[in-house]
């Protein structure tokens, strides 16, 4: 092994730069295959000449609308260790970008299909995804436990759909009763994502200027759990260092890969199916009751201001 290493940083030299040298090896050795899915999907293999037997199935995250490629590990010096010990690779594009549940474990046991009549049968699969693809994990080996060995999800949002978004919602609704100053922003039946997305990110900026915002904005972090120490390649905060936690964690809502505080990305953007529609099991927000009579909320709590009603997501 340690000679192999001297090897690579000798090429790397050589070649000036180590991508640009493990490419141009990979593609002379690595067998790569390509191809479509009666839906739509496209998925690609990788089958190293030292084949070990064992085929690692990815699944990848959620994706916005545009580029959709095919994918078959989560990044490229993952791929490119797993490939030289003798891994094979495999993954789908899945058909639709968004929260592609429902098609996705149909075009990843597709893709097993593909690979077996293209390749072989392997001697061991096994399931791992990240986020999106970590749910999808799950539910592969739900759906078809003959078909897998083992599975890996990681970050897998593993409450379910219903769930995930039921939390979002939370936070999304404390978002904007906390922070949104009665300005127009959509938590359900979004039908502008992109402009509701803009007025998000501006009430976010809004209210991270004040001290009375960024307490607002932690107490929406800490609804939707999000921690104190969101960067691993950072020390730790000391638990008594309270800025540099709150900071952490109001940093973490603008981030799409924060389950439950993507305000400014994920949680806006409308999936398939309809304005605040679910993918799986076609959940769907239900209707809000009625509002009572006037007056009433204040007879049954005397002295109380009416509390705003949160919809709830419900599996029909």
């Amino acid at each position: 092994m340690k000679a192999k290493l001297r090897l690579l940083v000798v090429v790397a030299l050589v070649a000036a730069t180590v991508l640009t040298v493990v490419s141009g090896a990979k593609a002379d050795t690595v067998r790569t295959l390509t191809g479509t899915l009666p839906d739509g999907a496209t998925w690609k293999a990788e089958v190293p000449p030292n084949w070990n037997g064992t085929l690692l199935l990815y699944s990848h995250g959620y994706r916005f609308p545009g580029a959709n490629p095919a994918v078959d590990v989560g990044d490229p010096l993952t791929g490119g260790f797993l490939l030289a010990n003798g891994f094979a690779l495999a993954g789908s594009s899945y058909a639709h970008t968004g929260w592609a549940l429902q098609e996705g474990i149909g075009d990843q046991l597709g893709v097993l299909d593909e690979f077996r009549a293209q390749v072989g049968r392997p001697t061991t699969t096994i399931a791992w995804g990240h986020s999106l693809g970590g749910i999808m994990t799950a539910g592969l080996v739900q759906a078809a436990p003959e078909r897998f060995d083992g599975a890996l999800p990681m970050c897998g949002v593993l409450a379910g759909g219903v769930g995930t978004w039921n939390l979002t919602l939370d936070v999304l609704f404390a978002f904007k009763v906390l922070l949104g100053g009665g300005a127009p922003l959509d938590i359900v039946r979004i039908t502008d994502p992109v402009t509701n997305a803009q007025l998000a990110s501006q009430i976010l900026a809004t209210a991270r200027s004040t001290p009375q915002g960024r307490a607002r904005l932690g107490l929406v972090a800490a609804l939707g759990d999000s921690p104190g120490w969101t960067d691993p390649t950072k020390p730790e905060p000391a638990p008594d260092d309270f800025a540099t936690r709150l900071a952490n964690q109001i940093g973490s809502i603008g981030l799409e890969h924060r389950r439950g505080l993507r305000a400014p990305a994920l949680a806006f953007h409308r999936p398939r199916g309809g304005p605040g529609a679910l993918r799986r099991g076609r959940s769907r927000p239900a209707r809000r009751p009625a509002d009572p009579e006037p007056g009433a909320a204040d007879q049954r709590r005397p002295g109380r201001r009416p509390v705003p009603q949160r919809p709830r997501l419900l599996q029909r």
